[in-house]
């Protein structure tokens, strides 16, 4: 039985330190929030996430999962009970509007509980869509849609999905082929297949409303052609829409969540948004989806190492290379060894600064929706534009490798089904392919990202050149300027391949996209010791500061060293990085 409790204290300094109320509160929508509210949220959620959410995650793992049935897909039966409690709580609809059921608390609050979820159980998670299916249909429909549709969907009494991918068509959604025909009567008829849906038919709730992209007959070739459409599993009649789930994929992790193969046979549906502006309107879905898997992937890294500081503290094997350090042991626990030790601060350096950059630029995403000035709102729209396809990319890459270091610290037995981490290791792999592969979202920053650049670079900028900086802390500034200049340099030699050689820009694409990842990590660390040595609150006193330095030490003299390496591949790609497809002829 693997181990969870809440990072608290780590929620709490970024959220009311880091962050800090000021920022919130310059929005009226906030002006209540109080770092009272923040804990009690967050001390709550903990106890459903821990108590009832988290002891179902290894079993739901193990028994196999959803199952397919005659009467549609059944989900765990355990799962019934946790469903209702997250719903009865009203935690969904926390960060929506109240007049459509919500608490009308920020959205970095939100990401905060969902963190604790992810961590706890995340599969249960995968029945969760509802609640960006109910922001894309409030931002994208009409009075009509958003009255039938919204409260139900964020409230969690229905489930929602986002319909996509087809069998022939991942990434490139250009090759779509599912078809909706007008009625005349303004609803549409939608046929064709969708597949790797998430949550597309479960036992949960009594409906399922699915966001579907199709092509109507007249629509122009490719992504422009692409229209958004509302499926209904249940009709506002009680009938059954004429859609089905044909299969649940078996997969490598998340196997208690219900990942279908879906059926629209003239499915009836409704026109999301304008004709052929669908990719638009689910994009609203995607980005927020993109921040949420790059939370998974460091969530699921958090409890990983929890529970491997766990088991290096009781695990006995060996004597400390520099002697015994238990003498009355017949050996050391492996926390003592050096090997160990690496391996747990780059998880924590890793998992801390994460959490930072997760935070602050979902709460560019709440300023974006909801501050007064709207130059202020487009600012906060631009720097997370920019923010997301480095985020989603690196993040998810690294909670991985994270995850890894994690079961490493068991040794074999954390190559165990039974000890429960391997779970972990399955679970994260998807991060890196669902949303955007990696190489997708280095393309994506490169080619549409870059005008925020300069945006990105003056927050930099600014902290570097700032004078709030103590004789303990200029080697993180000092870090930090040189590492700007190998990001300039590599951005120089990037965009100059993009028209003189565009095989070696999208091949070395991925590199620049972890040079300016880094970069972010490095400026986060710097940014939490800063707030940690000027706190007055005597919940992170010396020890916590201690702690905070100890891992930043750790993040800029082992981690971020990667940029020159990354420096050096950028320029080696730019002079030979020929078409290498003779190679795997």
């Amino acid at each position: 039985m693997t181990i969870y409790k809440a990072p608290h204290e780590e929620q709490f300094f970024i959220l009311e330190h880091l962050l800090g109320l000021d920022h919130f509160k310059s929005m009226p929508r906030y002006a209540d929030l109080s770092d009272d509210l923040i804990e009690s949220v967050l001390t709550e959620t903990a106890k459903l996430f821990e108590n009832i959410w988290h002891p179902l995650n290894q079993k739901a793992d193990m028994s196999g999962g959803c199952k397919l049935t005659a009467d549609g897909v059944k989900v765990p039966e355990d799962f019934h009970a946790a469903h209702k409690a997250y719903v009865d709580g009203g935690w969904i609809a926390l960060a929506m509007d109240p007049a459509y059921g919500g608490q009308g608390l920020p959205e970095t609050l939100a990401f905060s509980m969902l963190e604790q979820a992810v961590s706890a159980n995340t599969s249960l998670c995968g029945f969760y869509g509802c609640k960006s299916a109910a922001t894309t249909i409030l931002t994208h429909g009409n009075a009509e849609q958003k009255a039938t549709y919204v409260e139900n969907l964020a409230t969690g009494q229905w489930g929602g999905t986002m319909c996509l991918t087809e069998p022939h068509c991942g990434s490139d959604l250009g090759l779509l082929r599912t078809r909706a025909e007008p009625q005349g009567n303004g609803t549409y008829k939608i046929t064709g297949q969708k597949i790797f849906i998430t949550g597309g038919d479960h036992d949960l709730t009594d409906n399922i409303i699915h966001l579907v992209l199709a092509r109507l007959p007249d629509a122009p070739p490719g992504v422009k052609g692409i229209s958004l459409f509302i499926v209904p599993k249940i009709m506002a009649d009680g009938s059954r829409n004429s859609l089905s789930c044909t299969a649940v994929e078996k997969k490598m992790g998340l196997t208690a969540s219900a990942t279908c193969a879906m059926e629209f046979e003239a499915a009836i549906g409704f026109l999301l948004g304008a004709e052929h502006r669908g990719l638009n309107a689910m994009f609203t879905m995607i980005n927020e989806s993109r921040l949420s898997v790059s939370m998974q992937a460091y969530a699921l890294a958090e409890i990983a190492t929890q529970n491997a500081v766990a088991y290096a503290h009781d695990r006995l094997q060996g004597r400390y290379i520099g002697g015994a350090r238990d003498e009355g042991a017949v050996a050391d626990p492996i926390i003592v060894h050096p090997d160990v030790q690496r391996l747990l601060i780059l998880n924590r350096a890793y998992i801390e600064a994460a959490r930072a950059a997760i935070y602050w630029s979902v709460m560019q995403m709440d300023i974006s929706r909801h501050h007064p000035d709207d130059e202020t709102r487009r600012a906060a729209e631009d720097i997370l534009s920019f923010m997301t396809p480095v985020l989603k990319g690196y993040l998810t890459e690294e909670g991985f490798e994270a995850t890894s270091r994690a079961l490493q610290c068991f040794g074999g037995h954390g190559y165990i089904r039974d000890t429960g981490v391997e779970q972990f290791l399955r679970d994260t792999r998807i991060t890196m392919i669902y949303e955007g592969t990696t190489g997708i979202q280095a393309l994506d920053l490169l080619g549409r990202k870059m005008k925020f650049y300069p945006a990105f670079l003056k927050y930099l900028k600014d902290f570097t050149d700032g004078s709030d900086f103590p004789d303990d802390l200029r080697a993180y500034r000092d870090a930090l300027k040189s590492a700007i200049e190998v990001m300039e340099q590599a951005r120089a030699i990037v965009m100059a391949l993009a028209s003189d050689n565009p095989h070696a820009y999208a091949g070395v694409s991925v590199y620049f996209l972890r040079i300016v990842a880094l970069l972010t990590m490095g400026y986060f660390w710097g940014l939490m010791v800063q707030a940690a040595m000027q706190s007055k609150d005597s919940r992170f006193g010396e020890d916590f500061r201690a702690r905070k330095k100890l891992t930043a030490d750790a993040y800029f003299a082992l981690v971020m060293p990667e940029i020159h390496a990354l420096h050096h591949k950028i320029k080696a790609g730019a002079n030979s990085f020929p078409d290498l497809r003779s190679v795997f002829a």
